[in-house]
């Protein structure tokens, strides 16, 4: 993945609107023109409350992704597209035939065919300290008075020539949560949840060679580099132009 070269010095909702625009663009669909002031005031009401994003509009096609718990945005981005069937913590997949399963995904690739896509962006840290990420993706404006709030063309349109691959000391934009202890409780492992409303083309699951991720032991802390490295073990690069 060709990051723009100023990412790291983006806020988590801008961060969010470039990595769901580089999956939707590597597989040949239109990225989301632009994110809008209603779209994200809906997102950001889900992330507020650690919940899908829902829009009352049913005039649309619309879908919602919301993750919690993970550390950034590229990990948000992760789960849902690569580690959200059955086995993974996403709640809405409870079995291998759960209508949920790769739901983010789906909703994340949703095509609208020749509608163009106008996407929300949501980001809070809680009490917890814990991150919520919420993303919206709809086919039109929610309303009459939706206006345009950041443009895909203002922000990571273009495709930066690849440069050497970004050490780990590059920055975040936020701080990382506060690791639990090792007997974290349930209710402390990260989650994601899809409202799946979004339709369209059919969408396939990751094929083995996107995937290789595996849920974390109890050998490490929750949060920690071990726990990190055991659940994200693909190999990943992640170029900064």
């Amino acid at each position: 993945m060709v990051l723009p070269a100023n990412y790291f010095g983006l806020s988590p909702t801008e961060q969010l609107f470039i990595v769901v625009n580089l999956e939707r663009t590597a597989r040949g669909l239109a990225p989301a023109v632009a994110t809008t002031t209603q779209l994200d005031s809906a997102a950001q009401v889900g992330a507020d409350d650690n919940s899908d994003p829902q829009i009352s509009n049913a005039a649309f096609s619309w879908g919602s992704d919301w993750a919690w718990g993970e550390p950034n945005v590229l990990a948000t981005d992760y789960i849902w597209m690569y580690d959200d069937g059955f086995g993974s913590p996403n709640i809405a997949c409870a079995s291998p035939v759960s209508a949920g399963c790769w739901g983010h995904r789906k909703n994340i690739l949703v095509n609208f065919g020749a509608r163009p896509t106008y996407a929300g962006v949501g980001y809070n840290i809680d009490a917890n300290q814990m991150n919520s990420i919420s993303l919206l993706l709809a086919s039109s404006l929610a309303s009459s008075s939706d206006q345009i709030s950041l443009y895909w063309s203002q922000i990571g349109s273009g495709t930066p020539a690849p440069q050497p691959v970004a050490t780990r000391g590059s920055p975040a934009t936020s701080p990382s949560p506060a690791a639990p202890p090792k007997d974290t409780p349930q209710s402390n492992v990260p989650s994601y949840t899809s409202n799946g409303s979004a339709t369209g083309a059919t969408v396939l699951p990751p094929s083995t060679a996107e995937t290789g991720s595996t849920m974390p032991t109890n050998a490490y802390s929750f949060g920690s580099p071990g726990w990190m490295i055991e659940r994200y073990r693909s190999t990943i690069a992640f170029l900064v132009g």
